[in-house]
């Protein structure tokens, strides 16, 4: 349940990103360095990795 929460907020930040830049980012480490998320929001709070692919996040086990 959180960590599709989770994964639903970072796919808000993947969207403010892209409208802010044009541009989807390719990595989380991209919204990081950006501000937006912050260095301890890169994996679920269960511990799962996330990953965006084509814009998409999702977590790295599916």
């Amino acid at each position: 349940m959180f960590s599709y929460a989770f994964i639903k907020m970072v796919q808000g930040q993947v969207q403010a990103y892209e409208i802010a830049n044009n541009k989807l980012p390719v990595s989380l480490q991209e919204l990081v360095s950006a501000g937006y998320l912050n260095e301890g929001e890169t994996h679920c709070p269960s511990g799962e990795a996330i990953i965006i692919a084509n814009g998409v996040v999702k977590s790295e086990k599916e």
